[in-house]
């Protein structure tokens, strides 16, 4: 297995999980925020057996170097204009190494009662608590569908789900192969 890069990492949890499930997997976290970086370090040290964890800045204009075996975007894309959603989900597929995956979590626009909820939530996150912070102010949710063609334009298999039973939120998984 290559590596895997968690891109928009912010505090590192998703990339520790991965590294500690399996010693022989080589994890890039990648984030834009130095604070959430700082973070993820500092929750790395207290372990020695996790060496197989990294995590650096991310370059908006080259964000994912080298051949991964997997891309993970975890809960990131709605901060981005769906111009730059498109761009960074086609360049994405295109790094992949064959038989790579591109996992992608996101929030889905429907149901409608759910994204209202889980869209107040947001707000509060960047706008009062900035938590987080949008490319420019606004979040922009993009069907999952919608995710899942891009990457098929690219030429992965995507299988994509619901994930959200039992939850107030619109989770939406989206896995897209690339071919062998």
């Amino acid at each position: 297995m290559g590596p895997v890069v968690d891109l928009g990492c912010g505090h590192g949890l998703l990339s520790l999980a991965l590294a500690a499930s399996s010693a022989d997997r080589e994890v890039l976290g990648l984030d834009i925020d130095e604070a959430k970086l700082t973070a993820a370090r500092i929750a790395a040290r207290p372990t020695p057996t996790l060496d197989n964890v990294r995590f650096a800045s991310a370059d908006p204009h080259e964000p994912c170097p080298g051949t991964p075996a997997a891309i993970c975007v975890v809960d990131v894309l709605y901060l981005l204009e769906r111009p730059h959603q498109e761009a960074l989900v086609r360049s994405l597929a295109r790094r992949l190494a064959p038989n790579g995956r591109l996992v992608i979590k996101e929030m889905a626009p429907t149901p409608r009662w759910k994204h209202r909820w889980m869209q107040a939530q947001e707000l509060l996150a960047t706008r009062v608590a900035r938590i987080t912070a949008s490319e420019d102010g606004a979040l922009s949710y993009t069907p999952p569908a919608t995710l899942g063609g891009w990457m098929r334009d690219e030429g992965l298999v995507v299988a994509e789900r619901a994930v959200d039973h039992g939850l107030p939120y619109p989770h939406h998984l989206i896995v897209g192969t690339a071919p062998g």
